[in-house]
C-alpha cells in the first residue's frame, strides 16, 4: 500500500489534526491557535482535508477530572469547591476504524504489537474563573509512525 492509499482511506474514515506552527506570543491569532488547539494539535477540517500528510496526528480526549463549585458569590467563610470525577480512558476509534480498512484481518496480538509504543499519552489543564479547573488527557498517534509500522510489520 502506497503513501497516498493509507492517507485516503485516513481521510475517509478518521478525524486527523495537525500541528501549525504556532502565531507570536500575546497576538489575537495567539489566543484563537489556543482556544482550537488541543494539546498543540488542530482539527484538519474544509480545504485543509486536501492537505493530508504522513505528519498530521488522529488523537482522542476525554476529561480527567478537575474542581468546580468556586464563583463570584463567595464571602470566602467557606470553601465551595468540590472535586469532578473525571471519565473513562476511551479507546482510539478512529485506529481502529483505519485498521479495520487497511489491514481487516490483523490478529489481537499483531494489534498489541502494534500499539505498544505507538500511542503518546500528554494531559493538560484547563483553569477556569474563581478556582475552577478541568484536566484533561490526550492519546495520540502520529500516521507517520503508524505507516512505517504497519510497514515494518507487513501488514500494508
Amino acid at each position: 500500500m502506497t503513501e497516498e492509499d493509507f492517507l485516503q482511506i485516513v481521510s475517509l474514515h478518521a478525524e486527523t489534526y495537525y500541528k501549525p506552527e504556532p502565531p507570536k506570543k500575546g497576538s489575537t491569532a495567539w489566543y484563537d491557535y489556543r482556544r482550537e488547539s488541543y494539546a498543540g494539535y488542530v482539527r484538519r477540517s474544509g480545504k485543509k482535508l486536501k492537505e493530508i500528510g504522513l505528519d498530521d496526528v488522529i488523537r482522542q480526549q476525554w476529561s480527567m477530572g478537575g474542581q468546580s463549585g468556586g464563583s463570584c458569590w463567595d464571602d470566602g467563610t467557606e470553601d465551595r469547591h468540590y472535586g469532578v470525577a473525571g471519565e473513562p480512558e476511551p479507546d482510539l476509534a478512529d485506529l481502529d476504524t483505519i485498521l479495520e480498512h487497511v489491514c481487516p484481518n490483523i490478529t489481537y496480538l499483531q494489534y498489541k504489537q502494534l500499539t505498544k509504543g505507538l500511542i503518546e499519552y500528554t494531559d493538560y489543564r484547563e483553569n477556569e474563573y474563581y478556582g475552577n479547573y478541568t484536566c484533561y488527557g490526550v492519546k495520540v498517534v502520529k500516521l507517520r509512525n503508524l505507516y512505517d509500522k504497519l510497514k515494518a510489520m507487513e501488514l500494508i
